[in-house]
């Protein structure tokens, strides 16, 4: 994708067709974003992965991602070119893909709200799962949890969960992770619990 949008930028500018040129420049450029997101944090500079973790936060998020993904999908699809077009219809794939697990993934999340009843029992399977005893679980303890409560998830549909809004309101407060630092607090797990549907 960031090869052949740059070779093309090229072609265009050769060409004098500026409108083409700039939207492969930004394809180029969402390919370095798309890099930056999926791309381990040890392999990219991490102001990269910084800038646009801070500067676009709804790429944090499955839907943003999601949509991400389907909209940059069909910039490369128009583009008529046979490898932008197999690119974009990938990351379409993608985009659509990941908008469906995530779904699948938060309602068996959700149905552990039904599970525990009362705030101490909400209170006592966090801390009992809190494994290093730092007051925070991270993706693997919410998953001994999450099995512990008959609700199994893979390690993606908790990837998932984790960046999904929860069924009942699409603002991030009422995300698992709300202040996506990767681990769930107690308070971020309580309020979760919360918002659920008496």
């Amino acid at each position: 994708m960031i090869f052949v949008s740059f070779f093309e930028i090229w072609i265009n500018l050769i060409r004098l067709s500026p409108i083409t040129m700039v939207i492969y420049a930004y394809c180029v450029f969402f390919g370095f974003v798309i890099l930056a997101l999926e791309v381990s944090p040890r392999f990219m500079p991490k102001s990269w992965v910084v800038a646009v973790r801070t500067n676009a936060l709804f790429l944090t998020r499955l839907h943003g991602r999601a949509f991400f993904y389907i909209f940059v999908g069909t910039l490369m699809l128009a583009q008529w070119h046979w490898m932008q077009m197999m690119s974009g219809g990938l990351l379409i794939f993608t985009g659509i893909v990941m908008m469906i697990s995530g779904g699948v993934a938060n309602k068996k999340l959700n149905s552990l709200k039904r599970e525990m009843t009362d705030p101490q029992e909400v209170r006592e399977n966090f801390y009992a799962h809190d494994l290093d005893g730092n007051g925070a679980l991270d993706t693997k303890e919410v998953a001994a949890l999450c099995a512990s409560l008959g609700t199994v998830l893979s390690r993606v549909e908790l990837e998932r969960a984790l960046m999904c809004p929860s069924n009942n309101s699409l603002t991030f407060q009422q995300l698992l992770d709300s202040n996506h630092d990767g681990m769930v607090s107690y308070e971020e797990f309580y309020n979760w619990w919360m918002d659920r549907e008496e």
